[in-house]
């Protein structure tokens, strides 16, 4: 075979590989989830990270993991049972039917172990072997509510794959990011959204008015504090919205679905002059006072700005010593930070008023460089196979050198 022929068929053999399904592999420790008293986190010299969750008699432990794609999953728990007596959980995905998992059946030791996560359906132990679970895309949460007092549960491990046994001497990173302390703020137009994660990982924020989404703001690079701003919302909204974040091995965690609501947008009144005496001239209503509103109390104030607050608290805002505040949209920044208000006299001392809040990557733009790498990828593959096969025909066609020999006279 030619070097050209054999350049095509890798070039085909990558296009290929590019188009097969991935199977999903994703461990996660079990004391890392939401553990509900008596349930409880104890340590454990032989447990996988020092750490397992156990109970004498009930309690549960929540683990909400992502699934890239809709397929059907399994679970693998890794247990300690040394008898009969403790061998058992009731198991449910996103607070469906729970089924008893006889998680060490005729296997019982008093060494950890990794079993699938099995169910009765009503029958005898094992009945489901294994148990499977059809997840859509997103986020979801598998409980484990004691059964048998006793109990252990150390890690799961969650895989498209019905073929992958899990083993505790696999070094491949497949622990997603772990996300909490999610901060959100919300104003008429937009909504700040912050969280943390204990690895560096992407952000992502997937939202729209309902559980489909259909738009995202993301910033690709890899951090542990995350900060997404979300602009061109419409007022009064209730929004749907989740948070992913990705590590640098494609690990991906995900919160269930919630919600936020705009605030009604306020158009300004024309407020009467003010008086010599301070009083309003006329009976005009008193405007607002500015901790009413839920976007002006995210940032931490010395006073209350629109209560005779001095000129020089911000110089940017009207002075409330001359005349009442406006009540308009205002952005502020500070140190990198940017923030909505309702008034000008309402912007903290030390921020600046700006005329916008920067903007992040539209979901249109981030999906369109998305896109075009995977594109542009392909062409550049495609033009070197091109001119390696020219080039192979061009040498395989160049003369060689002739001999003649010279008539003797």
């Amino acid at each position: 075979m030619s070097p050209a022929k054999y350049l095509l068929a890798a070039f085909a053999l990558l296009i290929f590989a590019s188009c097969v399904h991935a199977s999903f592999y994703s461990y996660m420790e079990a004391e890392s989830g939401f553990v509900a008293w008596p349930m409880k986190a104890v340590a454990g010299a032989n447990a996988s990270n020092g750490y397992y969750v156990t109970s004498i008699n009930s309690g549960s432990v929540s683990l909400t993991f992502y699934v890239p794609e809709e397929a059907d999953y399994v679970i693998w728990g890794r247990v300690l049972a040394a008898d009969s007596d403790s061998d058992s959980f009731f198991v449910s995905i996103d607070g469906g039917p729970e089924d008893i998992y006889d998680d060490a059946q005729n296997l019982w030791s008093g060494q950890w172990q990794w079993t699938v996560v099995n169910g009765r359906n009503g029958g005898d132990p094992l009945t489901l072997n294994p148990r499977i679970f059809h997840l859509h895309e997103g986020a979801h949460v598998a409980t484990f509510r004691m059964r048998d007092g006793g109990s252990a549960l150390d890690k799961i491990f969650i895989t498209d794959d019905m073929s992958a046994v899990p083993n505790d001497s696999d070094t491949r990173d497949l622990t997603p990011p772990v996300i909490s302390q999610i901060l959100l703020s919300a104003s008429e137009t937009r909504a700040s959204v912050s969280w943390t994660t204990d690895e560096p990982a992407n952000s992502i924020v997937d939202f729209g008015t309902s559980p489909d989404y259909g738009s995202f703001a993301a910033l690709p690079d890899p951090v542990m504090a995350h900060d997404i701003q979300i602009s061109g919302l419409t007022p009064d909204t209730t929004y749907h919205y989740r948070i992913r974040s990705s590590d640098v091995f494609g690990n991906i965690a995900a919160t269930q679905d919630g919600t936020f609501a705009t605030s009604t947008l306020l158009v300004p009144n024309t407020v009467p002059a003010l008086s010599s005496s301070g009083g309003a001239m006329g009976a005009a209503p008193t405007p607002m006072n500015a901790s009413t509103n839920a976007t002006d109390t995210q940032t931490p104030q010395t006073q209350n700005p629109a209560q005779s607050a001095p000129a020089s608290q911000n110089p940017s805002a009207p002075s409330n010593s001359s005349q009442a505040c406006p009540r308009e949209t205002t952005y502020a920044s500070y140190n990198g930070r940017c923030a909505t208000y309702s008034s000008p006299c309402n912007v903290p001392e030390g921020w600046k008023i700006v005329a916008e809040c920067p903007k992040i990557i539209s979901t249109q733009e981030y999906e369109s460089r998305q896109s075009n790498g995977s594109l542009l990828l392909l062409v550049l593959l495609l033009i070197l196979a091109i001119i390696v096969l020219l080039l192979a025909r061009v040498l395989r066609k160049r003369p060689g050198k002739r001999h003649t020999k010279k008539k003797k006279r």
